[in-house]
């Protein structure tokens, strides 16, 4: 029964999922580092110290996707209401920009992760390293992106195949 107790109640466990996703999101980025750097810190110390610094990460790096999108969405729906054909226009154009944006931002900040965590660099400064690692080597990023992606996938069904078939 939908009612104002169960929609609070559905509110309240998407929200800690998303928090406790996100802690032991950052938590695995804190083991990888405690493992490479070879200390015994304790992990859930360690990923406190990561913490803000990841969650500002995250929201620099969706303020730099989402508001250039948001205000390009602002004015293909302005030529709408302008004319219809020119709208239209503007959306096949709106979408095929934004595909090569998104595709850009991602491969140029694609090392602002492990720029973040393995450097010990700030949210800025880690996004600034990733932007200028990446100046002039889109095509290479691109290939270990693809490599990376396909070794996953490939693991994947190596590992995931066999598991959906015991439930």
């Amino acid at each position: 029964m939908l009612n104002a107790k169960n929609i609070t109640l559905l509110v309240i466990f998407v929200l800690l999922i998303v928090i406790i996703s996100f802690y032991l999101s950052c938590m695995s980025f804190t083991m990888i580092v405690l493992a490479l750097r070879k200390k015994k810190a304790s992990p859930i110390q360690a990923t406190n110290w990561f913490l803000w610094k990841f969650l500002s990460l995250k929201i620099l790096a969706a303020l730099i996707v989402l508001v250039p999108v948001a205000l390009v969405s602002g004015i293909v729906t302005l030529f709408f209401f302008l004319n219809g054909i020119v709208g239209a226009l503007s959306l096949v154009i709106f979408i095929i920009a934004m595909i090569v944006y998104l595709i850009t931002i991602v491969l140029r900040l694609f090392f602002a992760l492990p720029a973040l965590f393995l450097e010990g660099k700030s949210a800025v400064g880690s996004l600034k390293q990733s932007w200028n690692l990446t100046k002039g080597y889109l095509k290479k990023v691109l290939l270990v992106f693809f490599v990376i992606t396909g070794i996953s996938l490939f693991i994947n069904s190596l590992v995931g195949q066999p598991l959906y078939g015991t439930y």
